[in-house]
């Protein structure tokens, strides 16, 4: 946790508990006037388990009572006259001796008028906004929900952006509850996420099989949609092309751009019977994206068409990159990590 984080959380639970104060919150609990178990006094009556406390008093070592905290006054009181005023007292009468730089004199009670806090009928003011430097209650709510839940800058940014957004459109936002986002999400999984399969895959390092749980999607069934669409087979290129740019003198220098005027496109339309066309598809491992799934972590396995242009394949929608699987994280192993072996199993 860095010093700033620490000084947020620092004043996000103070801000919390007079927060608490002000909401007029009772006290639990009410002390009450000391009782001396064993009095004759009807004075206050605790009204706490005596078997909740430990007996501490039977533990006290008299032998080891300090000479200036005596456990027990042994000056006798004096009246003006020298005589003693023992008869003047009752029986669980409390004094209170004062330090003696405190300059008050000592001060006796009986029992029953007896209180370890004088009454102050003063009232304390309560902070009816807590939650200054904050504009409202509700600006430092949202804070804290930020910080609780680490989010970052750019996290931050967008969830500030959203709730401008719904403040603007209000039917814009129609979920309501965790219910509603769940559904909405099994309903996603339903629509947009048919096809992926769990399988287990097992790999031979150094004689012992690694084993790795994998979710996939077949390639196939992708491949049907964007040739099934209309709007999207129609910007397919089937034939490899080759570039040429005139020098100005007297040769043509060839060029790559997109995939299909590359050597291989080429090559394997060679290989195919007359009038079939290859359909390219780019695969790849998106490592700045690690994804968590419980315990279990992997990054995400995208797959674009080679077959249409840069700016559609590249894009969003329906011709974009689909996933289609997941790479899982292979555990270090301190015995070969940077090993050749390993980084080539890796």
């Amino acid at each position: 946790m860095g010093v700033n984080e620490a000084e947020e959380r620092l004043i996000q639970r103070t801000i919390t508990l007079n927060t608490l104060q002000t909401s007029n919150l009772q006290p639990q609990f009410q002390l009450e006037p000391p009782f001396v178990q064993g009095s004759s006094h009807d004075g206050p009556q605790s009204t706490v388990d005596e078997e909740s406390f430990p007996d501490y008093a039977n533990e006290i070592d008299t032998g080891m009572e300090s000479p200036n905290h005596p456990d027990v006054d042994q000056n006798e009181d004096k009246s003006s006259d020298g005589t003693s005023d023992i008869q003047e007292h009752e029986k669980d009468d409390i004094k209170i001796q004062y330090h003696l730089k405190s300059g008050k004199p000592e001060e006796i009670y009986h029992f029953h008028e007896y209180s370890p806090t004088k009454p102050n009928n003063v009232d304390i003011p309560v902070d009816t906004e807590p939650w200054r430097p904050f504009h409202t209650q509700l600006d430092f709510e949202l804070a804290e929900l930020m910080l609780d839940t680490h989010m970052n800058a750019t996290q931050t940014e967008t969830l500030l952006s959203l709730i401008h957004q719904c403040i603007k459109c209000p039917d814009s936002l129609t979920i309501s509850n965790m219910k509603d986002l769940n559904r909405v999400w099994e309903q996603a999984r339903k629509t947009c996420a048919t096809g992926f399969t769990h399988e287990t895959i097992k790999v031979d390092y150094k004689g012992n099989d690694k084993v790795f749980e994998v979710s996939t999607c077949p390639l196939w069934d992708w491949c049907f949609d964007l040739v099934s669409d209309p709007h999207v087979v129609s910007q397919f290129h089937w034939d490899a092309e080759r570039y040429y740019k005139f020098d100005g003198k007297r040769t043509w220098v060839r060029f790559i751009d997109e995939p299909w005027t590359a050597d291989d496109w080429w090559d394997i339309q060679s290989q195919l019977p007359d009038g079939a066309s290859p359909i390219c598809i780019i695969i790849y491992a998106d490592k700045t994206q690690l994804s968590s799934f419980g315990t279990a972590k992997g990054y995400p396995v995208l797959a674009r068409c080679a077959n249409l242009p840069t700016d559609v394949c590249n894009g969003e929608g329906k011709a974009g990159g689909r996933l289609v699987g997941w790479l899982p994280i292979i555990e270090e192993d301190a015995g070969e990590t940077g090993k050749k072996g390993d980084v080539n199993f890796k």
